[in-house]
Parts: structure tokens; sequence; C-alpha cells
């Protein structure tokens, strides 16, 4: 695995209301344009939330920079069985966190972190449609055992 240079104290947060996700989306779609992926976008995750599976709920961790500014979004739901997963996973092609790639491992991280803390809220993560050898989820493998 290759080493991550530590990015300075950031905050990072777990949301589970649609309405919360609201003053991030701005920032969340930049992150998810650089990457090129619509499947990470904010209008990607509230079409499917509100069309697709009605008893899903976010599960949304944002990491923020040391200014305060949105660098990381893993847009999440948890669904009727607990269970963890991109939102429209069933339906869309690729999936990851929203961050800048170079960002990546250490937000994984992060996240992974925020998972534990609140791992009597879920039971399983089904990760389907991301890159079975990209680095995000191979840092995911290693840090989220719980």
């Amino acid at each position: 695995m290759p080493n991550v240079e530590t990015r300075p104290a950031t905050a990072i947060t777990l949301i589970t209301s649609a309405d919360d996700l609201t003053p991030w989306e701005a920032t969340w779609r930049q992150l998810a344009e650089a990457r090129g992926n619509p499947f990470v976008t904010p209008d990607w995750y509230r079409s499917w939330l509100e069309h697709y599976d009605e008893d899903a709920e976010p599960f949304v961790i944002i990491s923020c920079d040391s200014a305060g500014a949105c660098d990381g979004v893993l847009p999440l739901v948890r669904t009727s069985g607990s269970a963890l997963r991109f939102a429209g996973a069933d339906i869309g092609d690729q999936f990851h966190p929203a961050c800048h790639e170079s960002h990546e491992l250490e937000f994984t991280r992060r996240a992974c972190a925020v998972l534990r803390e609140h791992a009597d809220e879920w039971s399983t993560a089904v990760l389907h449609g991301t890159e079975i050898d990209s680095e995000w989820l191979a840092g995911y493998a290693m840090v989220a055992r719980r």
C-alpha cells in the first residue's frame, strides 16, 4: 500500500438526514465532477433516494479540511435491512468516495473510523459497483473490520 502523506487536522461526520446534506451539495458535486463520475454526485444520490428505495435513509460521511471546506464524501445509504451501500449501486456503473483521488485512501481510513463508531447502526456493507483492485477498497478492507 502506498505511503500517504498526512493532511492537516480535519473534521469528519456522519449525516443521516437528507435535509442536512443540502449545505454540502455544491462542493460534493465539484468533487464528483472532478473525478468524472456522475454516480457519486449529490444529484444521483438524491434522485435514487427519492425514486428508487423509499426505505433507504442517508448514511453519508462528510470530511472537511481545516478551513471547514468539504473535501470528501462517502455517499452511502442504510437499507431497511441495516445494510450500507452506495445509493443506486444496483443501476449505476462505478462507485467510490467523492474526493480528490490523491486523498482517497486517507479519506477512506477516516471514514472507516466513523463506520466503526456507528457499528451498532448497520449490519453489513455491500459495495457493488466498486473496482475490486482500487486503493480505496483495499484500504477499506484493511481498516473496516469490526
